[in-house]
């Protein structure tokens, strides 16, 4: 080799490089493969990542539109209650409008005849108690102390100043209140109306409304949910009425996170079954935080949906991922 030219070494070097083969060959590498095999799986993995990644893109979309459609009918039940205590509350003012500004009724108050009134009202009111849901019918005098309770005859002459905040508000402000607030009696739905007789005022006239265990399993009645409402006392909270027991559903962390303004969604069982729950604060007559409702809805059919949508959006992705490979075969195979 040493005599040989310098080019004639040249080309027995490249002429065994580019003979020399490996060893053992790997079968898998794409070299080894036919050009229409090349472009199969080539294609095919890429098929098969659009519509693995498209599936799960949906799947995902469709997981949060069918969350939001549960929270969504959870938040319209809150809401249910709510409108129905705004109703009972204004019915409570417009009965204590209508006793307010009966002229009568204004003297006899005036002049301090409580026999007169309760003689001339308790019929009415025990009608309104029977067919209407009216639990509470009273007179007050500045700021809060009570004049004559209809609903409890012979009690009376107590100051509620320390409590009835919307007694006083309406005695001083000479403006009606209503909403939610806790009484004597406990929580109640309450609607009330200053009274004056000749340019003087004279006290307030109050209507209370049923709220309580029978308004919230007249809700589950009606709309097929458990409710229940939970008020903050110094202790924790209470269960003031609900349709699923004495405890509320949700942990302490949960009721307090919604009593401070943010709702809260969660899952749990009842009785062996599976419900979604919503909680959100509840305020009283002047708009200060009051408690916390929850209701609990069987979700059984928003689960059943997405399993659906999760068959039919894979089972899709099949059949666009064979159709995508059969369609790269024939072009594949042609070229």
């Amino acid at each position: 080799l040493i005599v040989r030219p310098p080019e004639v070494i040249k080309s027995v070097v490249k002429y065994l490089s580019l003979s020399k083969k490996p060893n053992n060959p790997s079968p898998l590498m794409l070299k080894n493969f036919r050009l229409w095999v090349r472009i199969m799986l080539g294609m095919g993995v890429a098929i098969a990542f659009a519509v693995a990644a498209l599936t799960y893109s949906n799947l995902r979309n469709m997981e949060a539109v069918i969350g939001e459609a549960e929270r969504a009918e959870l938040r319209q039940h809150v809401e249910a209650i709510l409108v129905s205590v705004a109703a009972e509350t204004r019915m409570a003012e417009a009965l204590s409008a209508l006793v307010a500004n009966l002229p009568e009724v204004q003297a006899r108050f005036a002049a301090g005849d409580r026999d007169w009134l309760q003689a001339q009202l308790l019929p009415a009111y025990k009608a309104l108690e029977t067919g209407y849901g009216a639990v509470q019918f009273q007179f007050h005098t500045p700021p809060a102390w009570s004049f004559l309770r209809l609903h409890l005859i012979g009690k009376h002459g107590d100051d509620l100043s320390s409590f009835r905040h919307s007694v006083v508000d309406a005695n001083t402000q000479i403006k009606p209140q209503r909403g939610l607030e806790v009484g004597v009696g406990d929580l109640g739905a309450r609607g009330m109306v200053p009274v004056s007789y000749q340019g003087k005022h004279l006290g307030s006239v109050e209507f209370g409304m049923s709220f309580g265990q029978s308004f919230f399993a007249a809700f589950k009645k009606n709309y097929g949910v458990d409710a229940g409402l939970h008020i903050l006392r110094n202790d924790g909270f209470t269960t003031f009425a609900s349709t699923y027991g004495d405890k509320p559903l949700l942990d302490p962390a949960a009721l307090q996170a919604a009593f401070a303004g943010k709702p809260q969604l969660a899952d749990t069982t009842l009785n062996g079954k599976p419900m979604a729950i919503y909680a959100a604060v509840v305020n009283d007559y002047s708009g200060k935080p009051l408690g916390v409702v929850e209701v609990a809805m069987d979700p059984t059919r928003y689960q059943q949906a997405l399993r659906q949508a999760t068959r039919q959006a894979w089972l899709t992705g099949v059949l666009a991922l064979l159709f995508g490979l059969g369609v790269t075969w024939l072009i594949a195979h042609a070229l």
